[in-house]
């Protein structure tokens, strides 16, 4: 589950990037991706914690919990700022249309 919520870490930035640098038509797309790729990091980290309690290496346990929740918040982090950001366009697109329209 901890390589999950690397992937994830991952596949958040590139839904950045579709956002930021990708053909507008798929913003709402790279939404979907950030949101889903939160979901991903969120259940990964669940199966990580829960799975954690039968490790005997206590070392082994301090450093995957922690590495597991900073890199689920990350990904949270940035769901949430690109959720706003896409939110924040796609009205504002759409209060430019219907003014134009």
């Amino acid at each position: 589950p901890l390589s999950v919520i690397e992937m994830a870490a991952e596949a958040i930035e590139l839904a950045l990037l579709v956002a930021a640098k990708g053909n507008p038509n798929t913003l709402s797309d790279a939404g979907v991706a950030a949101l889903t790729t939160r979901s991903c990091a969120d259940a990964a980290l669940y199966n990580v914690l829960i799975n954690l309690p039968s490790v005997k290496d206590s070392s082994f346990v301090t450093e995957c919990r922690s590495k597991a929740i900073e890199l689920a918040e990350k990904v949270r982090s940035s769901s949430q700022d690109q959720h706003e950001a896409i939110t924040a366009q796609l009205l504002s697109e759409l209060a430019s249309a219907a003014k134009s329209g």
